[in-house]
């Protein structure tokens, strides 16, 4: 996009649509097609296509990862108007961006069935197929020209679910794709592993009642 509404011309091209994730999708619960929404901005550099290609999941689990591009990590931010601003700590200044909104169901994305009415249905072990399948359409039908690039999976919360899932998945059946590395930020994994890591929340919510 070469304009952003209320906002005007962005630091560098933005890319927005859907991947189709249905080659990973469990078609049988939600239709004959899955489809990923994503926002990508190249990195504020002379020559992007060089950059490395990092992908940004929020957790929720269902939390859009747009939440994260518009508030944290992106470009450009939400200001206190609800219009945009210039995020001088953007990580585009050293990387290609994108925000994937998975699982299907969220945020844009959509599965067939929802044509119906109906809701789409996720289990972990499909979002990470799912998310495997919309990168093997993003770097191999979006953009080729990026399949070479350094890839690495980045997120916050329940990505820590996430991510080490979607790693799992791409080693595992798509290793065309670069991968390089991993990072999650307050990452969610499981209530018995981190149990007394959140002793201090814990004690806040109890008080809170």
């Amino acid at each position: 996009m070469d304009v952003l509404p209320d906002y005007g011309r962005p630091p560098s091209s933005h890319f927005s649509g859907f991947l189709n994730a249905t080659a990973g999708c469990d078609t049988e619960a939600n239709g004959r097609s899955c489809q990923l929404h994503y926002w990508f901005a190249l990195a504020e550099a002379e020559n992007p296509l060089e950059k490395p290609v990092v992908l940004w999941l929020n957790g929720g689990p269902g939390s859009s990862s747009l939440l994260g591009f518009l508030q944290e990590n992106g470009p450009l931010l939400m200001n206190a108007t609800g219009g945009l601003m210039r995020n001088p700590w953007s990580w585009t200044s050293v990387a290609n961006l994108m925000a994937l909104e998975a699982p299907i169901g969220v945020g844009y994305s959509y599965c067939e069935n929802q044509k119906a009415g109906q809701v789409c249905k996720n289990t972990d072990k499909f979002t990470a197929s799912a998310s495997r399948a919309a990168l093997q359409d993003f770097f191999g039908r979006k953009f080729p020209e990026l399949a070479d690039n350094d890839f690495f999976i980045t997120g916050e919360s329940y990505a820590g679910v996430y991510i080490p899932t979607l790693s799992k998945e791409i080693l595992d059946n798509a290793p065309e794709i670069n991968l390089k590395g991993i990072a999650v930020g307050d990452p969610c994994t499981d209530n018995t592993a981190q149990e007394h890591s959140m002793d201090s929340l814990w004690y806040v919510r109890d008080w809170l009642k």
